[in-house]
């Protein structure tokens, strides 16, 4: 025999009006939170490890957007100090085209100590405390500040000592007389040699080669004799009185497939070659060589500048397509990133107006169950009876 009591029904009807009121409390709480469940792993189950993994790769995709972007501002920077130093270089340049004498040259190696100085500043120029041309020794200002170096008194070492040995080894030897000095006789031929291919001198074997100021000893023969330590001094060169750089310039990955130079050089041939012009200018003494032989090294200075000038628009071309291939890496992990989004959607998340109407719904079905409720406490067992 069944059993009917007013309890069972007051059970019954309890139950479901708290079942009824926890799925709209649900709802409301999936709507404020844009339409993602309230409980994930209550209601998705086994799914859960999809919605997760599939946000993983979604962050991990949208931090790596994140780092490429921070790269691109670095080579963004990189590519403005190139497009400084270079401008500087060719206006330097193009102001030594034409000259000869009655030229005020003091005014010269100023314009040249400038551009040096600014080709220097940027060179330093860093990003978020790391030097963008430091290679990856990034802690440390790649290009030591002229005047704080004795990479000037080595080089107008040097060239003292080519002076003497260029004049010694003349047939005759050339002295000065009068108001003359030893560098107003060296000749157009023996300043050719130094700038370029080395001047070597015939009694002690050493050539005398400018261009190893800033590139390291190449040449061969004996080094400068031991008597001489300003001028062996210059073949600790580069390293020792312009560059703290590294050479490696390092590698970032901007995708899972795809790794990227992240950093200049200071060290990169281009930037020595338009140092050792700008020093041709500020060490060499121009006002007081003879005409022929100041022709060389303004000739020479402007070449090398403009040479430099143009390798470094070459580098700027590659820092550019480093920077394409980022947009275009970014466009493809958004892309992925965006199909990550969408599948955490899909498993986590419905549409807000479906939400509001299932709260609609079941709104109805409370108001229903208070009515019946009402209704059933009125009842009696009398009355069922």
């Amino acid at each position: 025999m069944t059993s009917i009591s007013t309890l069972s029904f007051n059970t019954t009807t309890r139950t479901s009006l708290m079942r009824l009121q926890g799925e709209v409390n649900d709802l409301a709480q999936q709507m404020n939170n844009g339409g993602r469940l309230s409980d994930v792993g209550r209601t998705l189950g086994r799914l859960t490890g999809s919605a997760i993994s599939a946000r993983s790769v979604g962050e991990s995709l949208k931090e790596q957007q994140t780092s490429n972007g921070i790269l691109d501002r670095r080579l963004q920077n990189i590519e403005a100090a190139m497009t400084t130093i270079k401008d500087g270089a060719e206006g330097v340049a193009n102001g030594l085209i034409g000259v000869s004498v009655g030229k005020e040259y003091a005014v010269m190696v100023q314009q040249a100590q400038s551009g040096l100085a600014q080709m220097t500043a940027a060179l330093n120029t860093s990003d978020a405390g790391s030097y963008l041309f430091g290679g990856i020794q990034t802690d440390v200002q790649p290009i030591k500040t002229p005047g704080t170096t004795n990479a000037a008194s080595v080089a107008a070492a040097h060239f003292a000592k080519f002076v003497e040995v260029s004049n010694a080894a003349a047939a005759p030897p050339r002295v000065p007389t009068g108001t003359q000095t030893a560098a107003s006789l060296v000749t157009a031929a023996d300043m050719t040699k130094y700038l370029n291919g080395g001047f070597t001198d015939t009694v002690s074997g050493v050539t005398y080669k400018y261009s190893e100021l800033f590139t390291g000893r190449t040449t061969t023969g004996p080094l400068p004799l031991p008597n001489d330590p300003a001028v062996t001094a210059a073949y600790a060169n580069w390293t020792a009185n312009w560059s703290n750089a590294a050479t490696d310039t390092g590698q970032s990955r901007i995708s899972s497939t795809e790794t990227v130079s992240s950093l200049a050089s200071a060290n990169n041939d281009a930037y020595r070659a338009m140092i050792s012009g700008y020093s041709m200018l500020t060490d060499l003494g121009i006002a007081g060589l003879g005409e022929e032989a100041r022709a060389v090294v303004l000739n020479t200075a402007a070449t090398t500048l403009k040479s430099a000038s143009t390798a470094i628009t070459a580098l700027g071309a590659s820092v550019g397509t480093t920077r394409a291939r980022i947009e275009t890496a970014n466009t493809e992990l958004k892309r992925q990133q965006d199909i990550m989004t969408n599948t955490v959607s899909a498993l986590e998340e419905e549409d807000v107006t479906e939400i509001s109407t299932k709260v609609m719904n079941l709104k109805t079905q409370l108001e229903v169950a208070y009515t019946v409720t009402g209704k059933i406490q009125n009842l009696s067992l009398l009355n069922y009876l």
